[in-house]
């Protein structure tokens, strides 16, 4: 609970600031009259103002309860969030986004054993065991979780 006044300000400070972080980012979505109809500028900063904050609370409560699945996530967290600004600067090709992402998600996974899943169970009793195949079960979840979340 009091994680969230330490994460408050860093989130203000980015909203506030959304206009110099974004241009001296490049990271100003611009209309094109097309498929962007908005009528001005956008930052594009919402990754940043959530995803610093919560990665340097995730991590630095990992290292002080020697939680090294919850380091390896905020680290994650980050590498996917650099992505995503990349993306929103350059306007990667999907197939080069997907490839950074699970290379990413791949050695944080094959780094920190805890975060492999060796069972995977659905919505009425069906299990998966993936013991033989949990690195790539776990990287095919998170993969599923972050184009979800996008």
């Amino acid at each position: 609970m009091y994680w969230m006044f330490a994460i408050t300000p860093i989130v203000l400070a980015v909203c506030l600031a959304r206009f110099p972080i974004a241009r001296s980012l490049g990271l100003m979505d611009m209309p094109d009259g097309l498929r962007k109809l908005h009528g001005r500028p956008v930052p594009l900063v919402g990754g940043i103002a959530v995803m610093v904050p919560f990665a340097l609370v995730g991590a630095g409560f990992g290292l002080a309860t020697d939680l090294p699945w919850l380091v390896a996530l905020s680290v994650a967290g980050v590498g996917l969030m650099i992505l995503g600004a990349l993306d929103d600067a350059r306007n990667l090709r999907p197939v080069l986004r997907l490839a950074i992402s699970v290379a990413l998600l791949m050695a944080i996974v094959w780094l920190v054993p805890s975060l492999q899943l060796d069972q995977v169970r659905f919505i009425g009793g069906v299990q998966l065991d993936t013991t033989l195949l949990a690195i790539p079960a776990t990287v095919f979840c998170l993969i599923a979780l972050q184009n979800g979340l996008n």
